[in-house]
């Protein structure tokens, strides 16, 4: 193998760990939302008191576009 591939596949691999870390992100911010509405419509009980559901849905705004 040349120096161009281990290059490129030392990219690749960056951009597939980034895009995994992307996902993760993302499907945290949905489980808070998701959160909160469930407690919200009473479906479950507040076992995370501190959690400012306003505040959890402004972020998720700014992060989440679909």
């Amino acid at each position: 193998m040349g120096r161009l591939a281990y290059i490129l596949t030392g990219a690749a691999f960056i951009v597939g760990l980034g895009m995994v870390g992307r996902a993760d992100f993302n499907d945290e911010i949905r489980e808070a939302v998701f959160y909160c509405d469930m407690v919200e419509a009473g479906h479950w009980p507040d076992y995370e008191p501190g959690t400012d559901c306003d505040k959890v849905r402004a972020s998720a705004a700014e992060y989440l576009t679909d």
